[in-house]
């Protein structure tokens, strides 16, 4: 596992990175579900 300071900093970064772009894929998801329901409902 991962043992060396650097290591659990690259860890930490691509946490980060994944959260943000899980945030970005809902985001995205939920506007388009909003402007699918405006037009067909």
């Amino acid at each position: 596992m991962a043992s060396r300071p650097e290591d659990f900093d690259y860890v930490r970064l691509d946490f980060s990175y994944v959260f943000r772009s899980f945030k970005f894929f809902i985001f995205n998801v939920s506007y388009i579900w909003v402007i699918f329901s405006t037009v067909f409902l």
